[in-house]
């Protein structure tokens, strides 16, 4: 994302190009090693060079759509770390699976506003180049974070049946 390896569409001077990379030199060139495709449409016309804040704006645009998974991931790597060494019904496992959930769940409501709304607006008030972004919610990770919680709330409940025995013995 850092390296402007970014598909969008991008109408310049000398043409339209779809499915371009923000900062190729040659926009017509099949090249696709190593991009990123953010799930979102992203328009972009330009009357020249593609300027420094619209380089940020839409590396922002797929770090936001990143951050998110990448942090859930880590948390999860955590959970599974503790479950490998035989501590499953822990307080801490539920707090990471609980944090996980909203994680998604935050991220999947506010990422369309921001990439939708905020980044371009910026975008075009700080920069000469225009920006349009088409989005969407992304279903899978309310989903995904909606399964989380229900983990979490499972958890929690094995936590206190697991209390509950130890003091009945």
């Amino acid at each position: 994302v850092l390296l402007g390896r970014v598909e969008l569409s991008m109408t310049t001077p000398t043409g339209h190009y779809e499915r371009a990379l923000l900062l190729e030199k040659d926009h017509a060139v099949n090249s696709r090693f190593l991009f990123i495709q953010i799930p979102d449409q992203i328009f972009l016309t330009t009357n020249g060079p593609v300027g420094f804040v619209t380089w940020l704006i839409v590396s922002l645009m797929g770090l936001v759509r990143i951050f998110p998974i990448g942090y859930c991931f880590f948390l999860l790597s955590i959970f599974f770390k503790n479950i490998s060494e035989g501590r499953v019904f822990i307080t801490h496992n539920a707090g990471v699976l609980l944090t996980s959930g909203i994680v998604l769940i935050v991220a999947a409501l506010l990422t369309p506003l921001l990439n939708g709304y905020a980044l371009p607006f910026l975008n075009n008030h700080l920069s000469a180049n225009t920006l349009h972004v088409s989005v969407s919610l992304k279903f899978t990770e309310l989903f995904t974070g909606a399964i989380l919680l229900v983990m979490a709330y499972v958890f929690h409940y094995g936590i206190f049946l697991q209390d509950e025995a130890d003091h009945t013995l």
